[in-house]
């Protein structure tokens, strides 16, 4: 399996960039996602954008994970969907699990479960009550020419694209059987979800 961590965003909620902040006994949250991911992962792609590019990638060389390269959006300031797309370019195999690089809580049974399904589609993605989960997914490179053309029309929703491809659905009952408190889809946007989802945090 292969990982792309979305890591391009702004962090306009927390004012700060919140994956160079400290998270459960690692210098930074995006520290964490490597250490906890790396051992589940034969390559990892961290798509980021220029401002973030020098520290990203000093984090990875200092941490020496050999298996983990750095790029940088191929169009900027377009949100997640250029980063998937990003991604779908860089990435060596023909699909990739993709995961915003502030969800610290996945759930790898979930994902492999996931993985069973791919043969088939051109992405899967789970469906809850809240909608798709478009950045806990796994695409394949069959979605690099629609994803072409929505940037070109100028639509950068990414959950549009899954009525243009051929999309597996994981339903709510399916996300529950290997994730039951549903944390996978938890993300530390602000603050207070820093102070209260960082075990480690001292106010």
């Amino acid at each position: 399996m292969d990982l792309v961590l979305l890591a391009g965003g702004k962090s306009r909620r927390m004012k700060r960039n919140k994956l160079f902040l400290p998270f459960d006994q690692e210098e930074t949250l995006m520290a964490y996602m490597l250490h906890r991911l790396t051992n589940y992962f034969q390559t990892i792609c961290i798509v980021t954008n220029e401002e973030y590019r020098q520290r990203m990638q000093q984090m990875v060389n200092q941490s020496r994970y050999f298996s983990v390269s750095v790029v940088t959006d191929i169009i900027t300031s377009c949100g997640p969907l250029v980063g998937i797309y990003t991604g779908l370019n860089s990435m060596p195999s023909s699909n990739a699990f993709f995961l915003a690089a502030d969800q610290p809580f996945i759930s790898l049974p979930l994902i492999r479960y996931m993985f069973t399904k791919i043969d088939r589609y051109d992405a899967v993605v789970p469906r809850n009550d809240k909608g798709f989960e478009p950045l806990f997914c796994i695409y394949t490179k069959q979605c690099i020419h629609p994803i072409k053309t929505m940037i070109d029309s100028e639509i950068y929703q990414v959950s549009k694209l899954f009525d243009r491809i051929n999309t597996a659905e994981i339903q709510t009952e399916e996300i529950k059987r290997y994730d039951p408190g549903m944390q996978s889809f938890i993300n530390v946007n602000t603050e207070s979800d820093y102070r209260l989802l960082n075990p480690t945090f001292i106010p």
